[in-house]
């Protein structure tokens, strides 16, 4: 593959990715749980799960996800 189609693919694989958590993230607010979206930090991932966000309980001391844009190569 080339180098565009690569960062075309994980361009497109974060938008859905980013859609799909900020419309359950909607939820959660919308039915007023306790619980928010959070987003694990890079360097505390485990590279064996690629696990991105988790669910935590609506904190002062937790900060909630809040989507943004960045380039990465967390895909293909």
């Amino acid at each position: 593959m080339t180098g565009y189609a690569l960062a075309s693919a994980n361009r497109l694989m974060h938008f859905v990715e980013n859609m799909l958590v900020y419309a359950f993230a909607s939820i959660l607010n919308s039915l007023n749980l306790p619980l928010i979206v959070v987003e694990i930090p890079a360097e505390s991932r485990d590279p064996a799960n690629p696990k991105r966000f988790n669910l935590d309980i609506r904190q002062p001391s937790v900060k909630k996800w809040e989507i943004s844009y960045r380039e990465g190569r967390d895909f293909v």
